[in-house]
């Protein structure tokens, strides 16, 4: 990553040009995470969870990234639909949908479809202060037989991440 200096032409320095990187904070989620078709209401994924603190007027990028399996039962018909929200806790979010649908809604057969997942949520300026990033998931339709969304860790050697910069 390239070094960033402060714009030293003002006396004391200051951080004023527009996307100076403040700071950067990555870490990976080695457990597994999976939720099935029929948690109809918001829940924290497990073990995907960090904490930045900013000074004031910066403003907060968080990159979720992770390969989802998306299992489909073998009794099966038409939809699933998931949402996952990347949220700074006290701020907002951003929410993304992964749906599979198959209108011949053929009943007999497992699937299985992998996704990989790629999501960024930029805040507006902040106060100064600790944030803390979530992310959190549900279901919208519990269709018939036991449908997952699994973000593998460990053996499968696919971990979650989080990617959160500090920016001005």
């Amino acid at each position: 990553m390239p070094v960033i200096f402060p714009n030293i032409t003002e006396e004391p320095p200051t951080y004023v040009d527009e996307g100076i990187l403040f700071q950067s904070i990555y870490e990976e989620f080695d457990t597994n995470a999976y939720i099935n078709d029929n948690a109809l209401t918001y829940s924290e994924m497990p073990d995907t969870t960090l904490d930045i603190s900013i000074q004031n007027n910066s403003r907060i990028s968080v990159t979720f990234s992770a390969v989802g399996l998306l299992h489909i039962d073998d009794l099966f018909n038409i939809k699933v639909k998931f949402l996952i929200a990347l949220q700074v806790e006290g701020v907002g979010n951003r929410t993304f949908t992964i749906i599979y649908y198959d209108n011949g809604g053929a009943v007999g057969y497992d699937r299985e479809v992998v996704h990989t997942l790629h999501y960024i949520y930029v805040t507006d300026p902040l106060s100064a202060g600790t944030y803390s990033i979530k992310v959190y998931w549900k279901s919208e339709i519990d269709a018939a037989g036991i449908n997952q969304l699994n973000l593998h860790g460990g053996a499968f050697d696919y971990p979650r991440a989080l990617w959160v910069l500090e920016l001005a």
